[in-house]
């Protein structure tokens, strides 16, 4: 009998822990980087993006982080936006701190002069991270 209560609780503790697991990816699912072509059907959604840093840059004067993901400016299939005061979020500034690495960015995508664009205002939008799944 106590072997089965034994077995009994690892199961529904298994269980609980699989359906935690679940409804957590089943609120904001991980995306690939979206081809450029098809990049409208996104806009005003809220996605999850995987990808390369490949550098970025702080605009002074607009107090603007830009961080290019899936290409180097110009080509980026995606560039984060840190506006203002939320860059002082940061440990370092983010352009070095997350060049050449590969990250989770979360939040509504929109355009700015027909490039996709996340705008990240807290530090939990962002994370370092070793997977990546590729579709550009």
């Amino acid at each position: 009998m106590k072997k089965l209560k034994y077995f009994l609780t690892i199961m529904i503790s298994f269980g609980l822990v699989i359906t935690a697991i679940w409804s957590q990816a089943q609120e904001l699912p991980l995306a690939s980087i979206p081809p450029k072509d098809s990049l409208i059907k996104y806009i005003g959604t809220r996605q999850n993006v995987i990808g390369k840093i490949y550098g970025g840059k702080y605009l002074d004067k607009h107090q603007l982080t830009l961080l290019y993901l899936g290409a180097s400016n110009r080509n980026q299939v995606l560039t984060i936006v840190i506006k203002g005061d939320d860059r002082n979020k940061f440990r370092q500034a983010p352009e070095v701190l997350f060049k050449d690495k590969v990250v989770v960015v979360k939040g509504i995508t929109s355009t700015y002069e027909g490039k996709l664009q996340i705008v990240v205002s807290d530090t939990s939008q962002i994370a370092i991270t070793g997977k990546v799944r590729r579709n550009y």
